[in-house]
């Protein structure tokens, strides 16, 4: 079956169901063969995330900046409020992630932990970073320990802490060793602007908008619309959104989401031999034989 990599709310923010709101982490495992578009679409939360590459390669991007080619072994760190995503896999790429919150280790937003060895990290702003294989193994092998854990285990909530706390030392100790750049009031407001279009994207996509309307819902021009979508998803806003379009598109094809003309009308495409011709350009298939192939 095929589905989107992260469930995304209007403002394209995770929403992260924690199995224990008072245990407030996270684990998936993403298998981008079954993913719509073999990707992990465009998105943020306010929770740290820790990734590794199991299996196979990906191309990710932290706030549109250039791709970070991740190998197998390899990880990655994503800071709070940090846009990311995740595409051009190799065949079989799976990756495994683990979010927890920022409150995770103290519960509220004060003592000494949260302020010496949490908050400058938030306040810090830079989007992430790349871990490597084997300068990072450290903590490349406690994202896999943790994991590795589940969510069963009468004891399995402490254990959770002990690795978590062991993650955010090794994680602080290899931010260390990097230089890493902080994004500055420019920088953030552009991020901003950026969210507000992914936002209007995904509220209209079936609605006849253009790359006008995108960049008048952030107030900037057309410009600048072309800038921030190059730089955050590789693709002008008019390539976006057809991308975005048809990957709706594929993930209500695939989950009964109503007959092939239906879907298209529903994901703004007003003329059916079009959106059959795009679609097969993008998926080899038609909407239709995609449908039989993935309905469950």
């Amino acid at each position: 079956m095929t589905h989107v990599a992260v469930d995304v709310n209007v403002d394209y923010l995770e929403d992260i169901r924690y199995a224990d709101p008072s245990v407030p982490i996270h684990f998936c495992v993403d298998y981008f063969d079954t993913l719509a578009g073999h990707e992990i679409n465009v998105h943020w939360h306010r929770d740290f995330e820790f990734a590794v590459m199991l299996r196979g390669e990906c191309d990710y991007r932290l706030n549109g900046g250039e791709a970070i080619r991740l190998r197998q072994g390899d990880g990655v760190f994503v800071n709070s409020e940090t846009l990311h995503s995740a595409d051009n896999p190799s065949p079989g790429a799976v990756m495994s992630c683990v979010t927890f919150s920022p409150l995770f280790l103290t519960g509220q937003p004060s003592g000494t932990i949260y302020a010496d060895h949490v908050l400058p990290v938030l306040n810090r702003r830079f989007a992430g970073m790349r871990l490597q294989a084997d300068r990072d193994a450290d903590v490349v092998e406690e994202i896999r320990a943790i994991t590795a854990l589940g969510v069963g285990g009468d004891t399995v909530a402490l254990e959770y802490v002990e690795h978590v706390a062991r993650l955010w030392r090794l994680a602080l100790a290899a931010f260390g060793r990097q230089t890493i750049g902080t994004a500055g009031a420019i920088e953030m407001r552009r991020g901003r602007r950026m969210r507000t279009m992914l936002t209007f994207i995904q509220q209209h996509f079936g609605d006849d908008i253009d790359v006008a309307a995108i960049s008048d819902s952030a107030g900037i021009g057309r410009t600048e619309c072309f800038r921030l979508f190059k730089r955050h998803t590789g693709a002008g806003p008019g390539d976006y959104l057809l991308a975005y379009r048809l990957r709706r598109a594929a993930v209500m094809l695939a989950s009964g989401g109503g007959g092939v003309a239906i879907v298209g009308r529903r994901c703004g495409f007003r003329d059916a031999s079009y959106f059959g011709k795009r679609f097969k350009e993008r998926y080899g298939v038609t909407p239709g034989e995609y449908r039989a192939r993935h309905r469950t």
